[in-house]
């Protein structure tokens, strides 16, 4: 019904229209399982082991500063806000370069210094891995594809140790110098870990790999509930077993267990709605 009345809308309107609808549905993907999930599952596990007052749930949860895993959501809904509204001066890519650099800056900076309310900070910073992926997408013939993906892998390493060597320095051409490392650490990162997965699509008939599908479905809903089984598992296995089989044990059991949550919530249609999947 609100999608017919919105239709009669005169033409004039039609922007507000487009961005209400997709407004609407990047909320039905990402903030009602936001909301599901940190109701049924985030907070009440929480508030059981870390003893989190009414004051840290508001903090944490309602107003999103801190909340667990599920930051994702908040930070992705905020990305997708930003895009659409800047979506034209993104066709630049000059000025597509700018607004990344001056994004993660604004993140970084602000980041230190204020409160991460919906993760707004958190969404500057990565506001300028969702434009290099869309600059990717447009741009197949770009050079970047015609290099090996074992450069990439290098100039990260390099650009790790120049980020460790300036580090401790204190001095404002280091300090400098530290900063762009780090974000261009994080831009050649995010190329590495993309061509290398390109070369091995490549190779490999993923296509046809039923465990690949099977976590390619599941993904998202494995992500959401992963972090509160590890919890348990350290709390029971932790000085129990030698620290390197631990992070297995840790890694097998949350995989599992939360892939079987996944699988029970993907059967029913009202379950699949509350945590973003398609009906």
């Amino acid at each position: 019904m609100l999608h017919t009345s919105l239709k009669s809308l005169p033409v004039d309107y039609g922007y507000s229209k487009k961005f209400f609808l997709f407004i609407v549905n990047k909320a039905k993907r990402l903030l009602v399982p936001y909301v599901f999930v940190a109701i049924i599952w985030v907070i009440p596990i929480s508030c059981v082991l870390f003893s989190y007052t009414s004051k840290d749930i508001i903090l944490k949860y309602v107003l999103c500063t801190s909340p667990s895993q599920l930051w994702f959501l908040w930070m992705l809904f905020d990305v997708f806000c930003f895009v659409w509204i800047i979506s034209n001066w993104l066709k630049n890519d000059f000025i597509a370069i700018l607004v990344s650099c001056i994004s993660w800056l604004i993140g970084y900076v602000c980041g230190a210094r204020l409160p991460n309310i919906f993760c707004i900070w958190t969404a500057f910073n990565y506001l300028p891995f969702f434009i290099l992926g869309m600059k990717l997408r447009e741009k197949s013939t770009c050079f970047l594809y015609k290099l090996p993906s074992i450069l990439f892998l290098f100039m990260q390493l390099l650009l790790f140790v120049v980020y460790q060597m300036t580090l401790a320095n204190s001095a404002i051409l280091c300090r400098l110098i530290n900063l762009i490392a780090l974000y261009s650490a994080h831009v050649f990162g995010a190329l590495m870990s993309f061509f290398i997965l390109q070369w091995l699509a490549d190779k490999v008939d993923w296509m046809n790999n039923r465990l690949f599908m099977f976590f390619s479905k599941h993904s998202m809903t494995i992500y959401l509930f992963h972090q509160q089984v590890i919890y348990f598992t350290i709390i029971w296995l932790n000085g129990k077993l030698n620290p390197y089989l631990h992070a297995f044990v840790n890694f097998v059991i949350a995989l599992t267990l939360s892939s079987i949550i996944s699988v029970l919530l993907m059967k029913f249609k009202t379950t699949r709605i509350l945590i973003g999947e398609k009906r």
